[in-house]
């Protein structure tokens, strides 16, 4: 399943500024942006990073869902290609008092944020 979806906007050439595009099932909060909009986010070693959202800051980067501890908001590759952010046994969206519409923003220190063509 693919949405019709806003394309992030860049503010600067280190800050995204996306949306949540619809918060699923398990509380995972599902934005626009995604590794082509961000590819300095998934290159080795992982840049410092942070996801801003509400009056919370996401600042690590899971592979898998389970590997979060339990309460704590990360960022992880959804299997639809979009960047989420996620917690491990609760409601991401319940711990940042965010749903569908809400502004995210990607900031990375010391890389570029944005693809070329943003």
């Amino acid at each position: 399943m693919r949405f019709n979806a806003p394309r992030p906007k860049a503010v600067d050439a280190k800050t995204l500024r996306g949306t949540v595009l619809k918060v699923d099932r398990f509380g995972n909060l599902i934005t626009n942006i995604t590794a082509q909009d961000a590819p300095a986010l998934f290159q080795v070693p992982l840049p410092a990073f942070k996801m801003a959202i509400g009056q919370r800051e996401v600042t690590s980067f899971k592979t898998n869902y389970a590997d979060g501890a339990p309460n704590e908001l990360f960022a992880i590759l959804g299997s639809m290609g979009y960047l989420e952010i996620a917690a491990n046994r609760t409601a991401a969206a319940q711990l940042a008092g965010a749903g569908k519409g809400t502004e995210v923003s990607l900031i990375l220190e010391g890389a570029a944020a944005v693809a070329n063509g943003h």
